[in-house]
């Protein structure tokens, strides 16, 4: 099953054993309490201890969670360093791509370096101790050790699983492991 989320595409393949993940969608920050009446009305949204509407002054950004189908937990996140598309009334024609994959491991460091090894990666938030938040605010590797990090905002264990990239970086991610494409 394939989604059109703004400039990206989105699919989802059916595998036995497969675990929820973590996966952003950017939106434009000037209709984030927009975006937040229209999410109420379609998905229960996961809050942190402030609420709903989660602040991220460090990363200049605004964000809403909830699970979708699968069990995932999606996050639409309105950053103030992105410009803002055409700003009609919100809906998901505002959605204006995929902004950030989890990618689980057991070592940051190895993982940030085969993924920088494919294409220069500059970190912008974290450490290689816990959590690494790698690329830029219109894509972001958030690489989590899952032994010192669970899922922001409902602290669920977060587990290795498996996916593909294509785009800037052509990879997949099988098993904790980067393989080339």
């Amino acid at each position: 099953m394939a989604f059109q989320v703004g400039h990206t595409q989105l699919r989802f393949e059916y595998r036995p054993g497969a675990v929820p993940y973590h996966f952003a969608i950017n939106i434009p920050y000037q209709q984030v309490d927009e975006a937040h009446q229209w999410l109420r009305e379609r998905v229960t949204l996961l809050p942190d201890e402030h609420g709903e509407l989660i602040d991220f002054s460090n990363w200049n950004a605004l964000a809403l969670y909830a699970y979708d189908g699968g069990g995932n937990i999606v996050e639409w996140i309105g950053r103030r360093d992105i410009p803002a598309i055409g700003l009609e009334l919100f809906s998901a024609a505002a959605f204006m791509g995929i902004s950030e994959i989890g990618v689980v491991t057991e070592g940051v460091a190895p993982v940030y370096d085969a993924l920088n090894d494919l294409a220069p990666l500059p970190v912008y938030d974290g450490s290689f101790d816990r959590f690494c938040a790698a690329g830029d605010p219109e894509g972001l590797f958030i690489i989590i050790d899952k032994r010192r990090k669970q899922w922001f905002p409902t602290l669920e264990e977060a587990h290795v699983g498996d996916f593909t990239m294509r785009g800037d970086y052509n990879f997949s991610y099988i098993q904790g492991r980067v393989v080339g494409e």
